[in-house]
C-alpha cells in the first residue's frame, strides 16, 4: 500500500458516524427549527459565541443531525495540528528584529513606525498563521509520510443545485474528494483561524463571501479561497456588481465581527431548508432572515433572503391566481399586505445603493471569456459615455476602467430595475410589472455565496484585467503571501526596484544574458524571435493558484544587466522593458490599434493600483519609461525578417536609438544601492509618474512627474 496517506481520507473514516434512520420530512423539521434556537440563545447572549458551533448544527440540520459535533471537533482538531506544523516551521519570529531600520543614509520606511516591536510581532506571526492555513487549503501539502491533498472549488455545481452538500463545511471534511463553494471554504478558513486567534475575518459582497487578514504592515489582505488568489476591493467591487452607493451603506464588500459571523451562519440555515424541501415561501425562510436582521441591520444576504421569500409568494399567488396586472395584485386583499411588504423593502434595498446584477452580466461571469464566446461581450462598453457635450473618437469615448467596459463600473441613477420577477420604479418606488412565466430570472443566486471571482475567466483579455489588481505583483512569480525567495513575509518583490548596482550593466551584458540563457534566446531570430517577443507578455494560468502567472520575465530578475543606463531613456529596467515589449506585440498581432498607448494605459493603471495597495511599491522613477521603451522597440524597431538575432536586435535598440552608456556615466550612480539587500525596507531615491524618462541629459535631476522618495516607494 503506499505510504502516502491521504490526510484527508483519515479524518473522513473518524468524521462520519453512524446513520440515523429517516425520518419523514415533517418531523424532520424539528432539526431546522432546533438549529436556529441554539443559533439565536447565540446571539442573545444565552450562550457562548462560538462559529464553529454554529456552521455544524446549522449544517447538520439538513442530515438531520446524522453527524456528531464531537466528531467534528476532532476532525478540527486533526487540521489544525497539522497546520500548526506548517506555523512551526515557517516562523522566524524569534530570529527577527521588529525594531525600526535605519538605513546609512538616516532613511526609514514610514511603516516602520506604525507599531512598536511587539505589534509588528504580533502582526508577523498572525500573518504566518494565515499563510500556513491558506497554505493548508489550497494546496498540497506533506508530513512525513503523510499527503494532504487540497480542497476544491466545486465549479460543476457552484450553487448546490445538483447537491446542496458542496455548500457545507460538513461535506468538505467528510467526502472524498473535499470540494465546496465559497461560503464552505471561508467558513473552513475562519473556523481555522479562530483555532490559532489569527485575527482573520469573514466579509461579504453580493453573491460572494471571502476572508479579510492585515499583512506584516497592518494593511488589509483579501484571500479568496475559490480562486487561491488575493482580488483587491476594485475587483471584487467591479465582478459583484457593487455601487459606491452601497459602500457607502455598508452592505457590500464589509467586514463581519464575530457575532455577525455566526448570524450569518443562519442564511445557509435558511437555504439548505429551501433546498431540502423545495419551499421558497415557509416561513422558516422569513424567520432566519429576520433574525439576522434584529441582529445584524445591514446583512445584505438577509435582507436578499427576505426579497426572496417575498417575491416568491406574490409570484405564487399570481401563477395560482392567474393574475398578471401588477394594479390588480396591489389591490387584492388576499395579496395585497405581502405586496406592500415587497414593495417596500425594495424600496429600502434601492435606498441603500443595491442593484440586482444584469442577466448578461451573470453569463459573462458563469461562463467566462473563451473564443468566439467573448466578443458578444466586448462589442459595447457597458459605461456611459462620460462626454455629453462635445464629440470626441469613439476609442477615446469611455472611462478609464477595470474591465475596459465588459462589465458597468459607473452607474448613473435609472428610473426602472429589475428586481426579482418584478420591474422597480426607482423614482416613485413602486412596482410596475410581474413576469409570472419566468420560473428563476437569476443565474445566480443573489443570496448564496457561490460567486466564484476568476476561477473559469482565464481568456487572455480578462487574464489582463486581472493583472492589474493591486494586490497582485506585476510580475507575480511566486505568490503573494511570498514576493521573493519563498518567504511568505520580509522580502520585497524582486521584480520591481530602483536599479542596484549588483545589477547594473550595459547592453552587452544583457545580450549576454539573452544568448547564454538556458535556451539560447538570444539567437533566435525569424519565426523564434517573433514567439519568444509574444511569450515574453504572455501568462500562463496555473490551476494551483487558479489565476494567470508570466511565464518568462521572473528570469532576468537578478542578472547583471537588468539595470542599463541609457543617455535619452534614463535608466532601463531590462524586466520592464521585455514584458511590456511581449504585451504590445500581442497587441499589434491582434489588430490593436494603439498598442503602445494600450501598454502605457497598462503600466499605469498598475502603478496608480499600488498607490492604493502598495504604496511603498508605486512609480519607482525608471517604470514607466522603461514600459514606454519596451513598447516603442517591438512596435517600431523590432524586424521579424530581420537577420539580426533577437539579442542583436534589442542591443541595437539600446545602443543607437536609446544611446546606452556606461552605468557610471548616470548623473545619479553614486547614490544607487549597492546591494540588492540594502533596498529592503526603504524607498527609492526619486518617483516618476510619467513615462518621460528621468536622468538624462535632458532631465538630469527631479522635474517632470516626480514626487520625492518619502512620498513613494518602491516599485513593484
Amino acid at each position: 500500500m503506499n505510504t502516502k496517506i491521504l490526510i484527508t481520507l483519515i479524518v473522513f473514516i473518524c468524521f462520519t458516524g453512524n446513520v440515523k434512520s429517516e425520518v419523514k420530512a415533517d418531523s424532520s423539521k424539528i432539526y431546522f427549527e432546533n438549529a436556529l434556537q441554539e443559533v439565536k440563545e447565540m446571539l442573545e447572549e444565552n450562550k457562548p459565541l462560538d462559529f464553529q458551533r454554529a456552521v455544524f448544527v446549522t449544517e447538520n440540520a439538513y442530515h438531520e443531525n446524522n453527524y456528531s459535533y464531537k466528531n467534528f471537533e476532532r476532525a478540527i482538531k486533526n487540521h489544525t495540528y497539522h497546520i500548526n506544523q506548517l506555523i512551526r516551521a515557517n516562523n522566524k519570529s524569534d530570529s527577527l528584529d521588529f525594531n525600526v531600520k535605519v538605513n546609512k543614509n538616516g532613511r526609514f520606511n514610514i511603516d516602520e513606525i506604525r507599531y512598536t516591536p511587539e505589534q509588528k510581532k504580533e502582526l508577523y506571526n498572525n500573518v504566518i498563521t494565515n499563510w500556513s492555513i491558506f497554505t493548508y487549503l489550497t494546496d498540497t501539502t506533506t508530513f512525513g509520510s503523510m499527503v494532504h491533498y487540497p480542497y476544491q472549488y466545486n465549479a460543476k455545481d457552484p450553487f448546490g443545485m445538483n447537491d446542496w452538500r458542496n455548500s457545507q463545511v460538513i461535506n468538505l471534511l467528510a467526502s472524498n474528494n473535499s470540494i465546496g463553494n465559497c461560503f464552505a471554504l471561508t467558513a473552513l478558513y475562519k473556523i481555522f483561524a479562530n483555532q490559532f486567534n489569527s485575527d482573520a475575518v469573514i466579509c461579504t459582497a453580493p453573491q460572494h463571501i471571502y476572508i479579510q487578514h492585515k499583512d506584516h504592515k497592518g494593511d488589509w489582505y483579501n484571500v479568496e479561497l475559490a480562486t487561491a488568489g488575493h482580488p483587491a476591493d476594485g475587483s471584487i467591487q467591479t465582478l459583484t456588481y457593487t455601487t459606491n452607493k452601497a459602500l457607502m451603506n455598508d452592505i457590500a464588500l464589509r467586514t463581519l465581527d464575530e457575532k455577525q459571523s455566526i448570524a450569518l451562519c443562519l442564511v445557509n440555515l435558511a437555504k439548505s431548508y429551501e433546498h431540502k424541501y423545495q419551499n421558497r415561501t415557509d416561513e422558516f425562510l422569513m424567520q432566519c432572515a429576520e433574525l439576522v436582521l434584529k441582529h445584524d441591520p445591514k446583512n445584505l444576504n438577509a435582507l436578499l433572503l427576505k426579497q426572496q421569500v417575498l417575491d416568491a409568494r406574490v409570484v405564487e399567488y399570481a401563477r395560482n391566481n392567474k393574475v398578471d396586472n401588477i394594479e390588480k395584485l396591489r389591490k387584492d386583499n388576499n395579496i395585497n399586505v405581502q405586496f406592500q411588504q415587497l414593495e417596500n423593502h425594495l424600496t429600502y434595498l434601492s435606498e441603500l445603493g443595491y442593484i440586482q446584477m444584469p442577466v448578461d452580466m451573470q453569463e459573462v461571469v458563469l461562463s467566462g471569456f473563451k473564443g468566439e464566446n467573448a466578443a458578444q461581450f466586448i462589442k459595447k462598453d457597458k459605461n456611459p459615455s462620460p462626454f455629453t457635450s462635445i464629440d470626441v473618437p469613439e476609442e477615446d469615448n469611455q472611462y478609464l476602467d477595470l474591465s475596459h467596459g465588459i462589465f458597468q463600473e459607473v452607474f448613473e441613477p435609472k428610473e426602472i430595475e429589475i428586481y426579482g420577477h418584478f420591474t422597480f420604479n426607482t423614482k416613485s418606488n413602486e412596482l410596475t410589472k410581474i413576469d409570472t412565466q419566468t420560473v428563476n430570472n437569476q443565474i445566480i443566486d443573489p443570496v448564496a455565496f457561490a460567486y466564484d471571482l476568476g476561477a473559469r475567466m482565464y481568456d487572455a483579455r480578462l487574464g489582463r484585467f486581472l493583472s492589474i489588481d493591486p494586490l497582485v505583483a506585476k510580475y507575480p512569480d511566486y505568490s503573494p503571501y511570498s514576493f521573493a525567495i519563498n518567504n511568505p513575509i520580509l522580502f520585497v518583490d524582486k521584480d520591481g526596484q530602483e536599479p542596484v548596482k549588483e545589477f547594473v550593466g550595459t547592453s552587452a551584458d544583457f545580450a549576454s544574458v539573452l544568448n547564454n540563457s538556458p535556451n539560447k534566446v538570444g539567437g533566435f531570430v525569424g519565426t523564434a524571435a517573433v514567439d519568444y517577443l509574444v511569450g515574453l507578455g504572455s501568462t500562463e494560468f496555473k490551476w494551483s493558484q487558479m489565476r494567470p502567472f508570466p511565464t518568462q520575465t521572473g528570469y532576468f530578475n537578478q542578472k547583471k544587466g537588468r539595470y542599463i543606463y541609457t543617455e535619452r531613456g534614463g535608466w532601463i529596467d531590462m524586466t520592464h522593458f521585455l514584458f511590456y515589449a511581449g504585451k504590445a506585440y500581442q497587441y499589434k498581432q491582434e489588430g490593436e490599434k494603439y498598442p503602445v498607448g494600450k501598454v502605457l494605459q497598462e503600466g499605469l493603471l498598475q502603478e496608480i493600483s499600488d498607490m492604493v495597495s502598495a504604496e511603498h511599491s508605486a512609480f519607482s522613477y525608471e517604470d514607466l519609461p522603461s514600459d514606454k521603451y519596451g513598447a516603442d522597440f517591438a512596435i517600431n524597431y523590432f524586424d521579424p525578417k530581420s537577420e539580426l538575432t533577437f539579442a542583436e536586435q534589442v542591443q541595437n535598440y539600446l545602443d543607437v536609438v536609446l544611446g546606452a552608456k556606461n552605468p557610471e556615466d548616470a548623473p545619479n550612480y553614486d547614490a544607487l544601492p549597492e546591494t540588492d539587500a540594502e533596498t529592503v525596507g526603504t524607498p527609492p531615491t526619486a518617483t516618476n509618474m510619467s513615462s518621460f524618462p528621468k536622468y538624462t541629459s535632458k532631465n538630469p535631476s527631479s522635474s517632470k512627474g516626480e514626487q520625492s522618495s518619502d512620498k513613494k516607494g518602491k516599485n513593484n
